[in-house]
């Protein structure tokens, strides 16, 4: 999507209301003065927020809006609401990829991940995709986290490149030689990040199985590395190797945890035998990359609502300049939750990353940035940009 289209937002009209007289007309004397007191300029409405996150356009002042203006015009007030409607609506991710690559696994445990056990996001597993005479599924959710395996093929790339917000996963990656080379070389080919998940072992540790890695203990103490290592190249061997570990607990932990998994346990606890059983879950859910996986799903799906909020606002705007005799709409755009969510949107605009303490020289690098922008569609995007860390700047 170009930048102009992206930019299609409340800033052309936002930008002309403050900011200028705020921060454009000297070298900064608003912007020294906002250091002092309250912290925020006099021009400049002041945050009843206090420099805390502002978690962008909320529901029920859009539901408010609509509510106060059906009063005089009950049309405008159903599409106030139905634009509400669109915006809020819950976030589909579609889990995708090719038969066997481990679509289950990785849609189980991104359900299991509390960062996205949220409300309003449904994680779905898709139809396989390349299967010989048999249509490929549409891929219209809002995510695609698109599963691949050690060997990516053109079906697999024409899925991240027709998806404008995707994940890609290399699932069963405690089966991989040389992880780290697999991953650099699956990144460059697909033309995204591809984390690798260890699905087995992140979805047992977040459901507390194993219950203890107490057997595992006399293992670590009485064999040397490289017998462990040996003992544990496949379950196989770790079934019928000469280790102080029944056969029952075997067959448990290599469920639960896979041979990976207990090569893992095993040395953290060679390493140092004290180690406890809560920070051994801790560093298989890390080892599992489950983590960095979610995060980047959860990144997605706050795009999807930047991006939502985005046009939000800009028919928020419309509104504003067709019925300006409805106050609703001007107080609205002028509030913190607005500017800031103007600003995500033209972050997300111009690729950037939201800065997590922004202070007033992030405000003057914007500023300075509207300033020499020579494409009109940076420049809206800069200044919308300066605007909102205006409001959100820590003294």
């Amino acid at each position: 999507m170009g930048l102009e289209l992206k930019l299609r937002l409340v800033v052309f009209v936002q930008a002309s209301r403050v900011l200028p007289s705020a921060i454009c007309r000297s070298p900064v004397p608003e912007l020294r003065s906002a250091t002092v007191g309250t912290g925020r300029a006099e021009c400049v409405p002041k945050s009843k927020y206090g420099g805390i996150r502002v978690t962008g356009v909320t529901v029920e002042r859009v539901r408010e809006i609509a509510r106060s203006i059906s009063v005089r015009d009950e049309g405008l007030g159903r599409e106030i609401d139905a634009a509400a409607d669109r915006c809020f609506s819950g976030v589909r991710v579609q889990v995708s990829g090719r038969s066997g690559v481990g679509k289950t696994s990785v849609r189980a445990v991104l359900k299991l991940h509390p960062d996205l056990r949220i409300d309003g996001v449904e994680i779905v597993e898709t139809a396989s995709i390349d299967v010989p005479r048999s249509p490929d599924p549409v891929l219209d959710g809002d995510v695609v986290v698109h599963v691949v395996t050690g060997g990516a093929q053109q079906a697999d790339l024409d899925v991240v490149a027709a998806s404008s917000d995707v994940v890609a996963v290399l699932a069963k990656a405690d089966t991989i030689d040389d992880l780290d080379s697999v991953v650099r070389r699956l990144s460059t080919a697909v033309g995204t990040t591809v984390y690798p998940v260890m699905g087995t072992i992140a979805a047992s540790v977040m459901r507390g199985r194993p219950d203890t890695f107490d057997p595992l203990r006399p293992v670590a103490a009485e064999t040397t590395a490289d017998v462990s290592a040996e003992a544990l190249l496949t379950p196989e061997r770790f079934l019928k190797a000469h280790l102080p570990i029944s056969r029952r607990l075997r067959l448990e932990l290599v469920e639960s945890i896979e041979t990976r998994g207990v090569g893992l346990v095993v040395d953290a606890v060679r390493g140092n035998p004290a180690v406890d059983d809560a920070t051994l879950r801790l560093m298989l859910v890390n080892k599992s990359g489950i983590d960095a996986a979610a995060r980047a799903v959860t990144r997605a799906v706050d795009a999807v609502h930047v991006d939502r909020q985005g046009r939000l606002l800009h028919r928020l705007t419309e509104w504003a300049a067709q019925y300006p005799h409805l106050p609703e709409f001007e107080q609205y755009l002028a509030t913190d939750e607005a500017v800031v969510a103007i600003m995500r949107s033209a972050l997300r605009a111009l690729d950037e990353r939201e800065d997590p303490a922004p202070v007033l020289a992030t405000v003057q690098l914007w500023r300075d940035r509207w300033q020499s922008a020579r494409d009109p569609g940076h420049a809206r995007a800069s200044l919308a940009i300066a605007r909102g860390y205006l409001r959100l700047r820590t003294p």
